[in-house]
């Protein structure tokens, strides 16, 4: 079994986010890992820091992990 430690989101962007692009996940996870590349690449730009932003960031985080297909 692998596994990651997660130090900071640098680490997101240069090793997790690479690794799920090159082997996707299956099903509704793919779903969720696209939702999570979202939210990684608007924090990135720093649209968490933002009312708006922030409020679209709950949107998204909203609907992961639910089951969907």
């Amino acid at each position: 079994m692998m596994m990651w430690r997660v130090r900071d989101r640098k680490q997101i962007g240069s090793i997790i986010i690479p690794f799920f692009d090159r082997y996707p996940l299956q099903g509704a996870k793919y779903l969720d890992y696209q939702d999570f590349k979202r939210v990684y690449y608007m924090m990135e730009e720093g649209l968490h820091l933002t009312e708006d932003g922030l409020a679209t960031i709950r949107i998204i985080a909203e609907g992961m992990n639910r089951g969907r297909k």
